[in-house]
């Protein structure tokens, strides 16, 4: 049922209804049913002043009293001196303790003939009762339906929203869903309609963003395209529950704010700074989406920076957020950081589109071809790639996704294709200005659903062996393991060449672990100190993030050292030591 329509349904309900009964709106939680309440309904009924809502939630409710109260102060409680509503909500407690036998008359402060005057002023007429959260009170279910129908007897109008599922779900197993249930019957009595909602999300999307008043915000959802595309994300997740969303638009236009002059004062263009706050929000969209299905929050897994695992492959979820969401800090020290890695992923993006090559269009799209022109683009790409200079390198990761589903397809062997592209790539980080391997098959990966296992695991093997070759050398670092070495090599960490010794943000475990640990036993006090000061300068002074295999390397040198016999030169064992209590603090952070 549309919006407008549901709201004429329930107005004629409320002006024309003589069954004397209750109506139900009911869906899943986070549907949107109490956003559709005050966003929607209560602003139609009451746009001619004569209509209003009285909005009563069940949650936790643990008696009838209770609901009584409730109904009074939403009623009256408006019109009355904020010092006095307290006392008329103990009043009435008292009062409806008394009524149901709880207390003796010495413990009411009010006579009847009072509490009937009381209870006279509570005028419903032209007000419909809405009952929230019904599957959440404390209260059994068939009592809260009996009270209704004293309401609804006397002329009251009720809508109950609940989830329904839920409340037949709480029913014992053999009464779960029959319609010899116990809530069917109390329900059968009370309520007349049930109407099942369904909120259009898009237009809670744009009402939502609308009430933020944040213009970044609202230009990220400034046309249709922009909200259909959150909206395919929510669903994707099957998580159409609109409080995600809202905890998304508060975290993103939080980050936005504190990050935002930091870019602007760096020169990043309004464009890009817009680009970069879509990826901000959809990863964060993503992350909370799948977030909620878990009873932890997860850990850090991603580049220094982004996380496609927390996020997704187009919007990665960027560090900054994570640490936001999980203890409310910004790290501003990040902030450029982070958005030139975002922008490396959109460079790659816009270079492995195949647009420029013919024979690649056709592998991208094959199912818009024949398989003869399958087979020709292969054959094709074989013959251009013995020539390592006519296929772009960014065209390779997406090409490793690609070539092992096709040639499947077309029965074609690809065995020289693979072998050509592994050895056209190896090394090549040094040419591309630091390529990270990471973020570069992130964006390769779309549309790329293998449900086969097999070929899952060929393409999985293909792609882990052109990592490998495109990062050959990269984790390794020349150095002599002469003792006399360390000076330079302590000189060049503290100076702006740290660059060459720092990438996939490792560095000790790109060293032999057994030619540190004899280098040490040779080295003097100095040259140990040395050694000290370049674990600092990497480890504390530039805040470089422990990987899992620097963590192992150092644990590993801590190790070795700690089994060589203590003969050394009585300063050298006081730096040893010194070292030992360094690489401790370290494993410790």
């Amino acid at each position: 049922m549309e919006i407008d329509d549901l709201n004429l349904f329930i107005k004629h309900y409320l002006e024309n209804d003589k069954t004397n009964s209750a109506i139900m709106l009911k869906g899943k939680w986070g549907v949107g049913k109490s956003y559709y309440i005050n966003n929607c309904l209560v602003p139609f009924l009451g746009k001619d002043g004569k209509r209003t809502c009285i909005i009563v939630s069940l949650y936790g409710i643990e008696n009838l009293s209770d609901i009584s109260e409730s109904i009074f102060m939403e009623v009256y409680g408006n019109k009355l001196p904020k010092i006095f509503r307290n006392i008329i909500r103990d009043i009435l407690q008292h009062i409806i303790k008394y009524l149901l036998g709880l207390i003796n008359i010495s413990g009411l402060f009010f006579s009847k003939r009072t509490l009937k005057n009381l209870y006279e002023q509570c005028n419903l007429e032209g007000k419909l009762l809405v009952f929230e959260d019904l599957e959440r009170s404390q209260i059994d279910i068939d009592k809260i339906l009996g009270y209704v129908s004293n309401l609804v007897d006397k002329g009251a109008k009720v809508l109950f929203v609940a989830n329904e599922d839920e409340i037949l779900k709480s029913e014992p197993a053999e009464n779960n869903g029959s319609e010899e249930s116990k809530y069917r019957r109390a329900k059968e009595k009370v309520i007349s309609d049930t109407i099942e909602f369904s909120l259009p999300i898009e237009c809670a999307i744009k009402d939502i963003v609308k009430k933020f008043q944040n213009p970044t915000l609202s230009n990220l959802f400034n046309n249709d395209d922009k909200v259909k595309n959150v909206s395919c994300i929510l669903r994707e997740k099957g998580n159409s529950n609109l409080r995600t969303f809202i905890c998304c638009c508060q975290k993103a236009v939080d980050i936005i704010e504190m990050i935002k002059n930091i870019l602007d004062d760096n020169g990043v263009r309004y464009k890009e700074q817009e680009d970069f706050y879509s990826c901000v929000f959809n990863g964060i969209l993503y992350f909370l989406s799948e977030n909620k299905k878990n009873s932890s929050f997860p850990e850090w897994d991603g580049t220094e920076y982004l996380s496609a695992k927390l996020g997704s492959n187009n919007f990665p979820l960027i560090k900054i957020a994570y640490d936001y969401i999980r203890c409310q800090i910004i790290d501003y020290g990040q902030v450029l950081s982070t958005y030139k890695e975002y922008e490396k992923l959109e460079f790659y993006r816009k270079n492995n589109d195949g647009s420029y090559d013919e024979d690649i269009g056709v592998i991208y799209y094959y199912c818009r071809h024949t398989e003869h022109e399958v087979r020709m683009a292969l054959q094709n790409l074989e013959k251009k790639l013995e020539n390592n200079k006519k296929i772009n390198f960014y065209a390779y990761p997406k090409l490793a996704y690609f070539i092992p589903k096709v040639s499947n397809i077309v029965d074609y062997n690809y065995k020289k294709i693979k072998d050509l592209m592994i050895r056209n790539v190896k090394g090549v980080w040094k040419e591309y200005d630091d390529i990270n391997t990471d973020i570069l098959f992130w964006t390769t990966s779309e549309n790329c659903d293998y449900k086969d296992d097999k070929l899952k695991m060929e393409v999985n093997e293909f792609i882990k062996e052109l990592s490998d070759s495109i990062n050959s050398g990269k984790y390794t670092i020349e150095f002599s393991y002469n003792p006399v070495d360390i000076e330079k090599l302590y000189n060049d960490i503290c100076s702006p060449n740290v660059g060459r010794y720092i990438s996939g943000n490792r560095f000790i475990s790109k060293f032999d672990v057994d030619k540190i640990v004899e280098m040490l036993v040779e080295s003097t006090p100095k040259q140990i100190d040395d050694f000290r000061g370049i674990l600092f300068a990497v480890y504390r002074d530039s805040n470089l993030s422990f990987t899992k295999e620097d963590i192992f390397t150092l644990s590993s040198i801590l190790n070795k050292i700690e089994k060589i016999p203590k003969n050394w030169d009585r300063i050298q064992l006081i730096q040893i030591n010194w070292l030992c209590e360094n690489i401790k603090s370290f494993l410790n952070k």
